[in-house]
């Protein structure tokens, strides 16, 4: 998937070398005597990307309090009871009595450990707060329907208030609602996905997923008789169907809680106790608003066009004195050559511009207009290559040279970022279908927080002296 952003990078004067060959001044190129090295002009320079939201920010700051309490919201609705083995008084956990249990666990370590108390919520066609270790076996599963919405409601209040720092809802995410399952879910959570609280890469929502073994229930009425592993229900339809052979179901935990890496050490928490249980079960995780906060990224520029044979073409108009001031000694084109590095979220370009503006240790200070009346140097031409991920930027040294004021290069890209995300299509399905969740592809790209517009801010470097 990908998702779109624009992208301001300054470029400015710090961490370049340059080289001035012998005879040609550093001084704008009549009567100084200042000379530099012959290196090349050449530099790395490191940006971390952030996003501009145009979210709401909160209007109050949230309370900063020691959290004393995690919550754990268990579905305890008619289905979910199938995840459970028949005989009340089996010595072999389940995979939804493990999960509960070790969510509860690690939150509870994670988020401060024994001074931490969690805190057990029942969700089926009402909230109710269950003990503080709840016996999970079949009779608990008595809920009409699954409010999951009220659940929300709940965990979110706690979390905006200060008052909690993470919950986790253990549930099919068969939510009772205005739209089919997970759906429903992704609704109730959309609005604080925008808040700053979420944006700025303060909380974070974690999705785990594991098929555990489905037994079927007998119960309620609803539920027609004949079947020898009881029934299960279709959502689709919104009837009880027969079980026809054992079968795995999807179970989910939905982590919200503060920090990325909080939240990712609950899911792998999760991961390994599934491992351990030596079943086999396939499960999987992900951190749907990894995003939030953008991703670091490198651009290197290099000046001097590349050759065929792959080195860059001296060139011997730019150049840099002690000061680490730039200045053009000759009517030429200057080429950079800039490209982003590899890596998890690797930016694509797609266009841009450079624009020049006035620094503030110039003689005057605002942007400077494009061409060559009042001395304004004229705009930089720049080439994409989105194959490559490079970025070529024409620097026409002559309107430099006719410039009264110090400049500084700005350079505006658009473009898309390739996101890393898991594949959910083996949990999902359009249709009513056993081992798998009605519309989570769906939920999953709802709940995903996708920025578009970050600001980067690099060291400086191409600061022209003004002539």
């Amino acid at each position: 998937m990908r998702m779109h952003l624009d992208i301001v990078v300054l470029l400015t004067c710090a961490a370049l070398a340059c080289v001035a060959y012998s005879g040609i001044a550093c001084n704008g190129g009549s009567g100084s005597s200042t000379y530099v090295t012959k290196v090349p002009l050449v530099g790395t320079l490191s940006a971390v990307a952030k996003p501009e939201w145009e979210a709401p920010l909160t209007t109050e700051p949230r309370p900063q309090q020691q959290p004393s309490e995690v919550a754990v919201h268990l579905d305890i609705s008619y289905p979910m009871a199938g995840f459970l083995p028949r005989e009340s008084d089996s010595s072999d956990l389940s995979a939804l009595q493990l999960v509960a249990q070790n969510v509860a666990q690690h939150m509870a370590r994670v988020y401060g450990g024994s001074e931490v108390r969690v805190k057990w919520y029942g969700v089926g066609h009402e909230v109710r707060e269950l003990s503080p270790t709840p016996r999970i076996q079949r009779e608990l599963f008595d809920g009409r329907s699954t409010r999951l919405d009220l659940s929300i409601k709940n965990i979110l209040s706690n979390i905006q208030s200060g008052y909690m720092e993470a919950a986790a809802i253990v549930s099919d995410l068969m939510a009772t609602g205005e739209v089919t399952g997970p759906l429903f879910v992704s609704a109730q959570l959309s609005e604080w996905l925008e808040t700053n609280e979420v944006r700025s890469g303060e909380f974070h929502v974690g999705l785990f997923g594991v098929k555990a073994e489905y037994q079927g229930i007998t119960h309620p009425p609803e539920c027609p008789p004949g079947s020898r592993l009881g029934c299960w229900f279709d959502e689709r339809v919104k009837k009880y169907k027969p079980l026809e052979s054992a079968s795995f179901l999807p179970i989910y935990v939905l982590v919200v809680g503060r920090g990325a890496e909080a939240v990712t050490s609950v899911m792998k928490s999760l991961e390994r106790g599934i491992d351990e249980m030596n079943q086999s079960l396939e499960s999987q995780s992900e951190l749907v608003t990894r995003n939030s906060h953008g991703f670091d990224t490198n651009l290197s520029c290099g000046v001097g066009p590349l050759g065929d044979d792959g080195k860059r073409e001296r060139q011997y108009a730019l150049v840099v004195d002690q000061d680490e001031m730039y200045t053009c000694v000759r009517d030429a084109t200057v080429t950079l050559d800039c490209a982003f590095a590899e890596g998890d979220d690797s930016l694509i370009p797609t266009r841009g511009r450079a624009t020049w503006s006035r620094t503030s240790t110039g003689r005057s200070s605002g942007e400077v207009g494009n061409g060559t009346e009042g001395n304004a140097p004229r705009e930089p031409a720049v080439r994409v290559d989105q194959a490559g991920r490079r970025i070529e930027i024409d620097v026409d040294c002559a309107s430099i040279r006719n410039s009264r004021t110090d400049l500084q290069l700005a350079l505006d890209v658009s473009g898309s970022a390739n996101r890393i995300t898991k594949d959910w299509n083996g949990w999902s399905t359009e249709v009513a279908a056993l081992g798998k969740t009605l519309n989570l592809n769906g939920f999953v790209e709802a709940v995903r927080v996708n920025p578009d517009r970050y600001r980067v801010e690099l060291p400086e470097i191409l600061r022209f002296s003004g002539g």
